[in-house]
């Protein structure tokens, strides 16, 4: 192939007529390397479902590419690292959410983290969610987005979890990938329901509670009270 359709395939360019050798067989990009492939995740996922996730062979979205094809930009990216807006290796979801319905969603890759570099895991991923109006990848408005997890210093805050609440019926895409080639890997996608809220806060009232004791003490006190006032009349 020519050195832009490598360059295209995440490739290293050997040369003009060069051809793979039979092993190692060339790399192969994941299903959901476009937008148009994405991987489904069903709306009645069960908490901790994870789709296939591995950007290592994903494709770069060529800068010769018309703008309608390529990758949007993360509007969370880092600015501390010198990698610009986009991503390298992205892949891509789908999230369809019913009328009538609204079901949040956490998307979190931070079991990457337990297995970057050795382990095969990816490294410093990001992550988008866009709303779809026509259902398609031609018309994608970022409604979420997540990068780094501000305040937090260890290797976990290069993996911060996506959440998005009560979405509105419609078809959504999410876009996943890492920020530079490097970091490409498994990325260990693992899609959630978010925390159940408590009902119970510590800057709230409470009423204790009355014990059988207690209850005969108040009324030897109010037994008391009432006699001290028949004295006195």
């Amino acid at each position: 192939v020519t050195d832009r359709a490598c360059a295209g395939a995440a490739g290293t360019f050997r040369g003009p007529n060069t051809t793979c050798p039979p092993v190692p067989a060339c790399p192969v990009a994941p299903s959901n390397d476009e937008c148009a492939n994405a991987i489904a995740i069903p709306y009645t996922f069960t908490s901790g479902f994870e789709p296939p996730a591995d950007n290592t062979n994903a494709t770069n979205s060529p800068w010769f590419r018309p703008p309608s094809q390529q990758d949007p930009p993360y509007s969370c990216s880092d600015h501390k690292v010198f990698s610009g807006p986009y991503g390298s290796g992205t892949i891509w979801y789908s999230y369809t959410v019913p009328t009538g319905g609204g079901r949040s969603i956490i998307l979190s890759t931070q079991k990457a983290a337990q297995f970057y570099p050795l382990g095969g895991g990816a490294g410093d991923t990001r992550i988008a969610m866009y709303f779809s109006s026509s259902g398609t990848c031609s018309t994608l408005q970022e409604v979420a987005c997540a990068d780094n997890i501000a305040g937090d210093n260890s290797w976990s805050g290069y993996y911060a979890p996506l959440r998005y609440n009560n979405p509105a019926p419609g078809k959504y895409y999410i876009q996943l990938s890492t920020v530079f080639n490097v970091d490409r890997g498994r990325t260990y996608l693992t899609v959630t329901d978010p925390a159940v809220p408590t009902t119970t806060y510590s800057n709230q009232p409470r009423i204790p509670a009355v014990t059988p004791w207690g209850i005969v003490f108040m009324t030897l006190v109010l037994l008391g009270a009432g006699a001290a006032l028949l004295r006195l009349r």
